[in-house]
């Protein structure tokens, strides 16, 4: 587990299963990375909104152990693509999950099609399916929660 402290108040910035970062943290951390990169850098940067289709029933089928080692491997899939690639990770709540990496214009159709694929390859006589939504960082002036809305729902024409 682990904090951090503010005006002598501590609080958990890393989510228990996972050890990935809480949404509050993320949102901080992405806030800060986001002013420290430059414009051209931010341009090879996508912020990645991923849950898991069904896992109430993996969870309800398989029980809830089961539906944490999923989340745990997530949660590993997201770590290797940080390690290797920069960036941040996120366990929002439940199966869903944030990411913060760099990843050229060109490669995204290909790197989130294999990232999904990761995320989805795990030992269950059940299959996984993950959806994904990603968004572009169209400039440094664009907060941390409009980059996570966007992911999330992207607007209308603003990722092909």
């Amino acid at each position: 587990i682990v904090f951090s402290c503010v005006n002598n108040t501590a609080y958990r910035i890393s989510d228990d299963l996972t050890g990935l970062l809480n949404r509050k943290a993320f949102s901080k951390e992405l806030d800060e990375a986001i002013k420290a990169k430059s414009e051209q850098e931010l341009a090879d940067y996508i912020v990645v909104y991923m849950d898991v289709v069904k896992f109430k029933i993996i969870n309800d089928i398989f029980g809830s152990n089961k539906g944490d080692e999923l989340l745990i491997h997530i949660s590993g899939v997201i770590s290797d693509t940080i390690r290797e690639r920069d960036g941040l990770g996120c366990r929002v709540g439940s199966d869903r999950f944030l990411m913060f990496t760099r990843c050229k214009e060109h490669e995204r159709k290909e790197f989130i099609s294999e990232f999904l694929d990761r995320a989805s390859d795990f030992d269950l006589c059940f299959e996984i399916v993950c959806n994904a939504g990603i968004t572009a960082i169209p400039d440094k002036s664009t907060s941390s929660e409009a980059l996570i809305d966007y992911a999330i729902m992207p607007p209308s024409g603003s990722y092909k």
